[in-house]
């Protein structure tokens, strides 16, 4: 139960410093991600790949080309691509 009341207390402290518009902001930002991962839980192997291909084509260009040796490029050009590509068989 102090976990509980530390997190109900942090909540009412971040609410407080980032003004009630922002907190309210942010909620919404929480919600539109349960959503999301709520939708993307119920999908196939074939949507979930259709979608991770179409959210990768509109994500912005990674900033480091490939083969570079971070983390970005590595997940980028090799990791997702590899995985939408098993999704796919």
């Amino acid at each position: 139960m102090e976990g509980r009341k530390v997190a109900v207390d942090a909540d009412r402290i971040f609410r407080t410093l980032m003004g009630e518009s922002a907190w309210e902001e942010h909620l919404a930002c929480e919600r539109a991600h349960e959503e999301d991962a709520a939708r993307f839980a119920t999908m196939t192997d074939a949507q979930l790949a259709e979608e991770a291909a179409r959210y990768l084509r509109n994500c912005r260009p990674c900033e480091w080309p490939r083969g570079t040796p971070v983390y970005d490029a590595v997940m980028a050009h090799v990791i997702v691509p590899e995985m939408i590509a098993r999704l796919r068989d």
